[in-house]
C-alpha cells in the first residue's frame, strides 16, 4: 500500500498520522536547514555563543568516544586520557550540533502542533457526541414527563367516567326499584278491588 496515497483520500486526518507526519518532518527539515545555517553562522560571529560552541564541541567528541568505546566492548576512560579537539573542530561540531538541534526542534514543534491539532479534533468531536447525547437524555426526559401528564390526564378521564358510570347504575338501580313498587302497588291495588 502507498502511504502517499492516504493523503489525497476522503480518510479523517486521524486515520493518516504516519504519511501526514512523515511529510511533514521532511518538509520542516528542509524548512529547518536554511534557519539553523542562519543560527550557525550568527554563532560564529557572536564571542560568547562561539566559547560555547567550543566546549558543547568538546563535550560531544568525549560522549562520542565514549559511547564508541562502550560499542566496541572496552572500558571507559577517565576525560583526561581522551585527546581534546582543537578550537576549531569543536567549534565545527558544536555549531553542527546546535544546527541539527534547531532542525530537531522545530520538527518536534511541528509534530506536537500535529498532535495538538488532533486532540483537539477529538476533543471537539467527543464534545459534540456528549452533547447530542445530553440532548436525546433532555428529549427523552421530556417525552417522559409529556407521557406521564397524558397518563395522568387519560387516568382523571377515567375517574371521572368510572364516576358517572356509577351515578348512572345508582339512578338505573333507584327507577328498577321505584318501577317494581310501582308495580307492587298497581297489584295490590288491583287485587284490594277484585
Amino acid at each position: 500500500s502507498d502511504d502517499g496515497a492516504c493523503i489525497f483520500s476522503s480518510h479523517s486526518r486521524q486515520e493518516m498520522p504516519v504519511p501526514f507526519i512523515k511529510l511533514l518532518s521532511v518538509a520542516v527539515k528542509q524548512v529547518g536547514k536554511p534557519i539553523a545555517e542562519r543560527i550557525k553562522a550568527r554563532a560564529l560571529r557572536n564571542e560568547s555563543l562561539r566559547v560555547s560552541m567550543v566546549s558543547v564541541g568538546r563535550r560531544l567528541h568525549v560522549n562520542v568516544t565514549q559511547l564508541r568505546r562502550i560499542a566496541e566492548g572496552r572500558r571507559m576512560l577517565s576525560r583526561d586520557r581522551i585527546k581534546e579537539l582543537d578550537e576549531e573542530q569543536a567549534l565545527a561540531r558544536g555549531s553542527d550540533f546546535l544546527a541539527e538541534m534547531v532542525v530537531y526542534s522545530v520538527s518536534v514543534f511541528a509534530v506536537g502542533l500535529e498532535q495538538w491539532y488532533v486532540m483537539r479534533k477529538v476533543r471537539m468531536a467527543e464534545a459534540e457526541a456528549a452533547a447530542k447525547e445530553a440532548e436525546v437524555l433532555r428529549l427523552k426526559a421530556v417525552n417522559e414527563e409529556l407521557q406521564w401528564k397524558e397518563f395522568k390526564a387519560v387516568h382523571c378521564k377515567l375517574e371521572e367516567v368510572q364516576s358517572r358510570l356509577a351515578q348512572m347504575e345508582e339512578r338505573m338501580e333507584s327507577r328498577a326499584v321505584e318501577q317494581e313498587q310501582q308495580q307492587r302497588r298497581r297489584r295490590q291495588h288491583r287485587h284490594w278491588w277484585s
